[in-house]
Formats: C-alpha cells, sequence, structure tokens
C-alpha cells in the first residue's frame, strides 16, 4: 500500500532531485521546484569511486555558515552524500547562483538540538523519518578563503 510518507519519499528521489539538479546546473540555481524552500547543491567526492557528485539538499544559514541534513526514510538505503562527507570534507556548495567552497563537519549534541526544530520546519517529514528510522545525518558548512564566486 502507497503510503503519503512513501508517496512524497518517491516523488522527491525520482522526480524532484533528479529535476533540481538539472536546474541548478542550467540556471546556477536561480530556478527551481522546491520554491518556498532554502535548496543548495551540495558537489560532494564520491569516497568509492572518486567521482563529482551533486545533491540537492534544504539547508539553513546559522551566521555565517550553512547547516544542512540527511534524514533516511523508512525502507530507503542511506544516502551516499554524507559518508562522502565524513571521507572529504573539503567541498563546494552553490547557494542562490554562487558557488562557494565549504568545510563540513558534523554538528555537536548541542547545535543538533538547537539546529534540529529548525530544520523540521523546512522540511516537516524529517521528523517523522527520524522517528522511524532514528538516523539523521547534521553538517554544519564552514566557508573557506579559497570561496570562488561564478555570479
Amino acid at each position: 500500500m502507497l503510503t503519503r510518507e512513501s508517496a512524497t519519499t518517491w516523488l522527491v528521489k525520482h522526480v524532484v532531485s533528479p529535476m533540481d539538479r538539472l536546474l541548478f546546473r542550467l540556471t546556477g540555481g536561480r530556478l527551481r521546484l522546491t520554491i518556498g524552500r532554502p535548496v543548495l547543491l551540495l558537489s560532494t567526492v564520491g569516497h568509492r569511486t572518486g567521482q563529482v557528485r551533486q545533491t540537492p539538499v534544504f539547508y539553513l544559514r546559522d551566521g555565517e555558515e550553512l547547516v544542512v541534513c540527511n534524514v533516511r526514510p523508512p525502507g530507503e538505503r542511506t544516502n551516499p552524500w554524507p559518508q562522502n562527507l565524513d571521507h572529504q570534507p573539503a567541498v563546494e556548495v552553490t547557494v542562490e547562483g554562487h558557488r562557494q567552497a565549504v568545510t563540513a563537519r558534523r554538528a555537536t549534541g548541542k547545535e543538533v538540538d538547537r539546529l534540529w526544530p529548525r530544520l523540521i520546519r523546512i522540511w516537516p517529514l524529517y521528523a517523522d523519518y527520524y522517528r522511524h528510522t532514528k538516523e539523521r545525518h547534521i553538517f554544519v558548512l564552514t566557508p573557506r578563503s579559497d570561496t570562488e564566486d561564478s555570479g
């Protein structure tokens, strides 16, 4: 039986994310399907393949830093980008048409307590997914001095 959660997960995985990836590449992040929700394009290096992987991810701003989150939906495999960040934390993001070099680190326990409610406001299904799987990855992205602006 198809539930609201599983239908939404399928739609995001097979339609929204691929289309957002394409729109990011074509418009530099200026046009996207997730209107009203902040999305960045996260470019990581695959820890097994060494290939650059680009993933649209909801984010929030926390001062000068950006915060991204991945919560595994029930019945889905773990998304590889959190492992890629653990393996190679020096990455690049595209935010509002601007490329930026950042360094990723896992959020501390106190940061998770403070940031989690804000992340749920961006994407309420995070709470449902976490309640079922108890798997979440929250990263703080700190700008690096070698930032490059593409806009």
